[in-house]
């Protein structure tokens, strides 16, 4: 009977702390400097469309083939993981997305075409434009375990 009880309690613990899913061979929460010594090399130096400083590499994914970007705050941890696909087609990325995360709990039509998944602790999202289609990884909650 005092295993079951304390089987339970630890079953509980878990529930109550926050679960952290990561990307690949990063963790939320990483330095640049550890992102570039987990990826052996692939990670390296970049700047963003917006001018701000990030790690890319390259990454495939069965017949897709993107660059990943790394996003770090100012504190420099990773908080956001995007890849941009460079080759493969749009509407069987979204066709994959949706047989691994299954219907999005969000959806929006248009111009610019956007999905949203929860994943364990992690929030996937996918955004489509003519020109342009990307998948976004980023925590659900971030370091001090608040939901974002």
């Amino acid at each position: 009977m005092e295993a079951k009880i304390i089987f339970a309690i630890a079953i509980a613990g878990m529930a109550i702390a926050p679960a952290q899913a990561h990307w690949q061979y990063t963790k939320w929460g990483m330095t640049r400097a550890q992102v570039e010594k987990a990826s052996k090399g692939l990670a390296v130096p970049g700047t963003s469309s917006t001018g701000k400083p990030i790690l890319t590499a390259p990454y495939t994914s069965g017949s897709f083939q993107f660059t990943a970007e790394f996003w770090f705050d100012d504190n420099d941890r990773l908080y956001e993981v995007a890849l941009d696909l460079s080759q493969g087609n749009p509407h069987e990325l979204i066709g994959a997305l949706k047989g691994k995360y299954g219907i999005p709990e969000n959806e929006t039509p248009g111009m610019i075409r956007a999905w949203r998944w929860r994943s364990g602790a992690d929030t996937v999202s996918a955004m489509m434009t003519e020109d342009k289609t990307s998948v976004f990884y980023k925590p659900s909650v971030d370091a001090n375990g608040r939901g974002l």
